[in-house]
């Protein structure tokens, strides 16, 4: 697929791939193949000012590679950079190495049905319960920055939980250190050796005995929110990992807002589900 960026400063081809965080290897590709074009084939040094920038992505990969699954996807926004699902619960983002019945797949099917050969990879994750906004690349280049954004911690990501019990009104910033659980593989603790995982925490109401939160997590460590609540004893509704009562339904965990900038363009994506209606 050729994608169009629009350039405004003076800058040289090479340097607009570089503040793009595409790795090196890409970038010689790309120029290798001629894939950077205006009205003429673009080099390494060639200057752009004020035009569009057009790159052939497909003379690098396609998704003719990829296995399409026919599925039900929810698309909240697509561009020739993103395509962004509402996620429901108990579904597989990416292979899991036994079953293709995954949303990558459901996405590689649908582009490929529109003829569109773009290469699709999933950004982020969102757990396996969970529900929430999900973003997917189409492209090295838009993958390439994205995963930059994600490292630096300059995505905003908001979530919606309902977790068990009263959280205090006056609790908001948590600051913990999470590591991998020796004894058990699939969870994750708080400990003084772990990653630090920041956690900002909003009450916004309670329902009865339990607690509706709005949390902003300014880290992404695997399982931060429901390791952060669990700890503070507070655990999500329905978390079969680290809440000790019976599951009775969908995780109270949806993956609400995920907003970012991308050549000079917000893009804000919000989940049209509701935490109080799963």
């Amino acid at each position: 697929m050729v994608t169009e960026y629009r350039i405004y400063k003076p800058i040289k081809a090479i340097d607009f791939l570089k503040s793009m965080h595409l790795s090196s290897k890409n970038i010689y590709k790309l120029f290798s193949l001629n894939a950077l074009s205006t009205t003429k084939i673009i080099k390494e040094q060639d200057i752009l000012e004020n035009e569009i920038l057009y790159i052939n992505f497909s003379l690098l990969e396609t998704n003719e590679e990829l296995v399409p699954v026919k599925g039900k996807i929810d698309i909240i926004y697509e561009d020739s950079n993103f395509i962004a699902l509402d996620k429901k619960a108990n579904i597989l983002i990416h292979s899991d190495g036994i079953t293709n019945n995954t949303l990558l797949n459901y996405v590689v099917y649908y582009l490929q049905d529109k003829y569109d050969d773009s290469y699709p990879r999933p950004l982020h994750r969102i757990d396996y319960e969970a529900q929430g906004v999900v973003l997917f690349s189409k492209n090295v280049l838009a993958q390439a920055y994205v995963s930059y954004l994600l490292e630096t911690n300059k995505v905003y990501k908001r979530y919606n939980v309902i977790s068990m019990g009263h959280f205090p009104k006056e609790t908001n910033n948590i600051k913990l250190n999470i590591a991998k659980d020796r004894h058990n593989s699939k969870k994750y603790i708080v400990n003084a050796n772990g990653k630090e995982a920041i956690t900002n925490i909003k009450l916004i109401k309670y329902i009865k005995n339990n607690s509706l939160l709005d949390i902003n997590i300014i880290t992404g460590r695997p399982h931060q929110i429901r390791v952060t609540l669990s700890y503070l004893g507070y655990p999500i509704i329905n978390d079969s990992l680290y809440n000790q009562n019976k599951v009775n339904g969908n995780l109270m965990l949806l993956s609400k807002e995920f907003k970012f900038t991308f050549n000079n363009e917000t893009i804000d994506l919000i989940s049209k589900q509701n935490i109080e209606e799963l």
